[in-house]
């Protein structure tokens, strides 16, 4: 789940344009939000991210990653609502 894992992070800093408030958003420290983003880029070999003094603004492709992301939360939100309460044997 690593991958999920720095993926929801960059969504996150997508969202809210700074890694300080989607650490804090998240309940980590800064730098593992950015060691987050640094490895998904090096993973990915694309930036997702035009990083400024103040904040960071996502490339084409961290947009497109940023929706990607959104979607399949959505997806999985919804699974974990149907099945809630149902009984698997």
């Amino acid at each position: 789940m690593e991958l999920w894992t720095e993926i929801r992070t960059a969504m996150i800093v997508g969202r809210l344009g700074t890694v300080r408030a989607a650490a804090h958003e998240l309940g980590v420290h800064r730098s593992t939000a950015t060691r987050h983003i640094d490895n998904l880029e090096d993973r990915l070999g694309t930036k997702l991210f035009l990083r400024h003094k103040h904040g960071y603004t996502p490339t084409q492709d961290g947009l497109a990653l940023q929706s990607a992301a959104e979607g399949a939360g959505t997806l999985i939100e919804e699974f974990v609502t149907r099945t809630h309460g149902s009984s698997t044997v």
